[in-house]
């Protein structure tokens, strides 16, 4: 049996704040090292430990000895590890790793090859089209239809005549 969880049920049994704090204090290191073994990792081991001790202090003042604490704090952080690995009803079955979603160096050069426009280059040559058609616009109609006929449509000098 750990010291420190026969020390902390006779803090406990004090029932005043200072006493309840310093059990605390010393049911930390107990129950951060179980969460480490169960969870894995020590951002989690951290997160169970605080919200097991949290959750606790109302029902360890009802616990009588050092091994009924034992026991109520290895369940419940066993209990919170489990919680933590379950997924969300809403998480996806399968999970990728970024390797996995990106393109093999084919692929990234089949995208490379069919970008084709960028949607700047789009912009500028909508923008472009728009400017020369005003422009062609403000030629007198007879200039204009040459214009049109002989530069746009690719007629032959004869053929606009």
């Amino acid at each position: 049996m750990r010291p420190e969880l026969i020390q902390a049920t006779d803090l406990l049994r004090l029932n005043t704040p200072e006493a309840v704090e310093e059990a605390i204090g010393l049911l930390q290191n107990t129950v951060y090292s179980f969460s480490m073994k169960v969870c894995g990792h020590p951002e989690d081991a951290e997160d169970t430990m605080q919200e097991v001790l949290s959750r606790s202090l109302g029902h360890l003042a009802k616990i009588h000895t050092p091994q009924e604490m034992a026991v109520w704090l290895y369940t419940v952080t066993r209990n919170r590890c489990w919680r933590m690995r379950r997924k969300p009803a809403h998480a996806p079955a399968n999970m990728l790793s970024l390797d996995e979603l990106m393109p093999s160096n084919e692929e990234l050069e089949l995208l490379l090859q069919d970008a084709g426009k960028s949607p700047e280059l789009s912009l500028l040559q909508a923008e472009q089209h728009h400017l020369l058609h005003q422009a062609i616009l403000r030629i007198p109609a007879p200039l204009r239809i040459v214009l049109v006929l002989h530069d746009m449509e690719e007629l032959t000098t004869e053929q606009v005549a």
